[in-house]
């Protein structure tokens, strides 16, 4: 990434998921725990008896210490098999990280909280205000930094599958794209810069007006047809993803978009005349001189003025279409100021 770009990442505030971080889903005891969980920056599970890591980590390799502690486990808890206990324990002991993001479920799963694992595994000693107003027993415990809570009506249809498995501990690694991008609507992972744009519209959504939010992308912002993709999943509401690895498209799109739906003006520039301002943007970026290229917008705004009325119909049509969608853009927009230097001088190496 070059200097620049990085500069804009910044300025945008812009996180950068690692591309390895994993994703699970954890029961509350039918949601019992949930309030607890959230109110204590924790998760925990049950299965106090086989709480000694330095064991259990032995019964990784040691196939007869295993076998041991399956057979103690169907003892205990009067079950046929004890590898699947054994197996929960270890997911929670062994297989989550600190960075990995849970997802724990309300009663009814009618809320979903996400989280970040912030913390290894730990013991945690009982009080006696635990045991007297019957909280949580479970000893093996991780801390959470909670990030976000998402009503089961605004959950992201493609994880209801997810909310249908019923062990304690769950992976979601399948669901990562999904997960991703209902915590950030703007994000980087593994080089690539998602943007989401939610449609908030509520019933049947017009083609017509998701075909404008396309004409407008791709041939009048002028961004890479060939690099940036774009995924449309609108169920009244959804979201449109673009996905690109060129970040000035995407601030394009943020900026131009972010203008048209509120109301012809936004972050000290107006309408008309913003689609053939970033036209003029990527013609400067060719010049060497910043003070030429300064000179060169001031040229292009007067005769922006000269075509008003074309312009004024044009960006009518797109922000009518546009607010039939009621389009959520992410927060991180309101940081870009067109008077920056380095939105000016789009994509060139500082």
């Amino acid at each position: 990434m070059r200097t620049n770009e990085k500069m804009l990442v910044d300025k945008l505030n812009i996180p950068i998921i690692n591309k390895d971080r994993r994703y699970w889903l954890v029961r509350t005891d039918s949601g019992t725990l949930w309030e607890q969980f959230k109110s204590e920056d924790f998760i925990g599970i049950n299965w106090n008896e086989f709480s000694d890591i330095e064991l259990l980590e032995k019964c990784k390799t040691d196939k007869s210490l295993e076998a041991e502690i399956k057979k103690e486990i169907q003892q205990i808890y009067d079950v046929e098999h004890g590898g699947r206990i054994l197996n929960q324990i270890n997911r929670f002991v062994f297989d989550l990280n600190i960075g990995d993001i849970v997802m724990i479920p309300s009663q009814n799963s009618s809320i979903i909280s996400f989280g970040e694992v912030a913390s290894d595994v730990y013991k945690y000693e009982l009080t006696d205000e635990d045991i007297d107003n019957e909280y949580c027993d479970f000893i093996k415990r991780r801390d959470i930094k909670w990030l976000r809570d998402i009503s089961k009506k605004d959950l992201d249809p493609m994880l209801f599958k997810m909310l249908q498995a019923h062990q304690t501990i769950s992976n979601a690694d399948s669901y990562a794209h999904e997960i991703d991008r209902a915590l950030e609507l703007l994000y980087i992972k593994d080089e690539k810069i998602h943007l989401t744009i939610m449609v908030k519209a509520q019933g049947e959504i017009k083609g017509k007006d998701l075909y404008a939010l396309q004409k407008l992308v791709y041939d009048c912002i002028g961004v890479d047809e060939e690099s940036l993709d774009m995924k449309i999943n609108v169920q009244s509401p959804g979201p449109i993803e673009f996905i690109t690895n060129n970040i000035w498209d995407i601030v394009k799109i943020l900026f131009v978009v972010n203008i048209i739906i509120g109301g012809g003006k936004g972050l000290g520039f107006e309408i008309p005349g913003i689609l053939h301002w970033y036209h003029t943007l990527n013609q400067a970026k060719k010049q060497n001189d910043i003070e030429e290229r300064k000179m060169k917008l001031e040229e292009n705004k007067f005769e922006y003025e000269k075509e008003k009325d074309k312009y004024d119909v044009l960006i009518k049509e797109f922000k009518d279409n546009l607010d039939r969608l009621e389009l959520e853009l992410p927060n991180n927009i309101s940081n870009i100021n067109i008077n920056d230097e380095m939105v000016i001088t789009d994509g060139e190496e500082n």
